[in-house]
């Protein structure tokens, strides 16, 4: 586990595919958005990146652009993904490069999700996406 919302499961050697045990609830795999359901074994094709990492149902992560080092990171430019099955709030944590801890908090609905509060007062520019679920 990687905090309480990603397992990460390496390929240690060339199988096609790795049995891995999920906590429980649902769980969507961030390269395929394939949904495994926890409290069981599974075996888990990985997608182009040869690891098996999954977020849990309900939450959301933060992403900023590549860059060539950390100068040059843009902390103005923040998309949020949200991993969820439903429409149901979803949550996560965003952390500043100052070390401030943010929770957001999003709002779901038929139309998409959005920030339930601006935890930055509109410093950042959020854009909001839903990763597919399969």
């Amino acid at each position: 586990m990687f905090g309480s919302n990603l397992l990460v499961a390496p390929m240690f050697d060339e199988s096609p595919s790795r049995k891995v045990y999920l906590p429980p609830g649902a769980w969507i795999d961030y390269q395929t958005g394939k949904v495994y359901q926890g409290a069981q074994w599974h075996q888990i094709t990985p997608g182009q990146i040869p690891v098996v990492l999954l977020v849990k149902d309900h939450s959301v992560l933060p992403h900023i652009k590549v860059a060539q080092s950390t100068s040059e990171m843009d902390w103005n430019n923040v998309e949020l993904r949200v991993f969820s099955t439903d429409d149901s709030v979803v949550s996560g944590l965003f952390a500043l490069p100052q070390g401030d801890l943010k929770r957001l908090e999003l709002n779901g609905s038929t139309s998409g999700f959005a920030l339930k509060t601006d935890p930055l007062a509109g410093k950042v520019k959020w854009q909001i996406t839903r990763a597919p679920a399969k």
